[in-house]
């Protein structure tokens, strides 16, 4: 069931990427949220516990940083709560360029941990052999072979975990940001949320208070 629903989130996406793919090839100039002005509309849909927005009411938000867009509320907001069947997603998208490419993207793969594993996709693990995270290529099934990365090519990585099933629920979100921020420095990519929009410091603060510090391993088992 996982496998479907990871591919049913990469398909899904691949549309809503190529599109600001698309947009970005002629503004090469600009600054990466420049290029996402006007998002391409998307279905109103729910892909497993992931909810996919319309984009028609998007306002890109200012930044001082290319990746990580300003907070937009208070520290003191509540927390967003995290159902524990949630499947925990954000992207890195292709900047300028459109594409992330084969053998340089194979390289910053590696370079942040990552192995291939279960699903056809790549992984980090903890010292227990534990997938901490995962990632999966934005588009068609998600598969990343970093056997066979000559060809491959993919407008953005999807980056995700299972909240309930983690043991370090907090540490392996965190792994997770940084890993798609080192990522997006090395590709010159964009950091979105799970709704496709700019990554914002207090989406992220939001969500790492909702998690858990520590579980008993036998959660979400």
């Amino acid at each position: 069931m996982e496998v479907y629903l990871i591919i049913a989130i990469c398909i899904a996406a691949s549309f809503g990427l190529y599109a600001l793919m698309r947009r970005n090839q002629d503004k090469d100039a600009m600054p990466h949220l420049e290029s996402y002005k006007e998002p391409a509309p998307l279905e109103d849909d729910i892909i497993g516990t992931v909810k996919v927005v319309p984009a028609e009411s998007y306002q890109p938000r200012e930044s001082t940083n290319s990746h990580v867009a300003p907070a937009t509320a208070p520290a003191s907001k509540a927390k967003a709560p995290i159902d524990e069947d949630e499947l925990l997603v954000m992207y890195v998208a292709a900047g300028a360029n459109g594409q992330f490419m084969g053998y340089e993207l194979m390289q910053s793969l590696m370079a942040q941990g990552l192995q291939s594993g279960p699903m056809n996709i790549v992984h980090r693990y903890d010292e227990e052999g534990r997938i901490i995270f995962s990632v999966a290529a934005a588009t068609g099934t998600g598969t990343i072979d970093l056997t066979n990365m000559g060809d491959f090519v993919t407008p953005g990585l999807c980056l995700f975990i299972y909240p309930h099933k983690a043991v370090r629920p907090r540490h392996a979100f965190n792994e997770m940001v940084d890993c798609a921020m080192q990522l997006a420095d090395e590709l010159d990519g964009q950091v979105l949320d799970q709704h496709r929009e700019p990554w914002t410091e207090a989406f992220e603060q939001s969500k790492r208070e909702a998690l858990p510090v520590y579980q008993p391993e036998s959660v979400g088992a």
